[in-house]
């Protein structure tokens, strides 16, 4: 395989990976839409300052580490986005970043699914639950407005 090949396939992978996540950051919104901006440019800058597809030997092995390196890179933009960002797979959040953990006021230690739970507000939290059920089921894209809770009493109004 030569190196065009290499930068191919890696180039591939991101614009999956990108897509993979756009569902969940509602790419439709303009809030949305800057943030796959912001984070395509992000994946972009870490692949290049990681030099993941320059002039390597076109090998397996060379395009394993490359996919090593861009998933690395992938991982690290998504974890540090500004923007709250979680995963729901089999009714368990598999994935919530450091801002979802702050808008969510979540303790260290604590399950990702009791912090949702106890900083939704009391009048949404039923059929909040049911709509995160609902549209995991259908593995499908979805927008819900909603009410946080903070320790203090104020309430935050989110859009997930």
């Amino acid at each position: 395989m030569d190196k065009c090949a290499t930068r191919v396939r890696i180039a591939l992978w991101i614009a999956a990976s990108l897509a993979g996540i756009s569902s969940a950051l509602s790419a439709s919104s303009s809030v949305g839409s800057a943030v796959m901006s912001a984070l395509a440019a992000a994946c972009c800058a870490y692949l290049a300052s990681a030099g993941i597809g320059h002039a390597r030997q076109g090998t397996i092995q060379s395009l394993e580490n490359d996919i090593l390196l861009a998933n690395a890179a992938f991982k690290q933009v998504v974890e540090n986005l500004p923007v709250g960002l979680f995963m729901v797979k089999d009714g368990v959040f598999n994935f919530t970043n450091w801002a979802w953990d702050e808008q969510m006021m979540r303790l260290p230690g604590q399950e990702p699914f009791h912090a949702f739970t106890k900083a939704l507000h009391a009048e949404d939290a039923n059929n909040v639950l049911a709509d995160l059920k609902r549209y995991e089921a259908r593995e499908e894209p979805f927008r819900m407005h909603y009410r946080l809770v903070t320790e203090f009493g104020d309430q935050r109004y989110i859009e997930s």
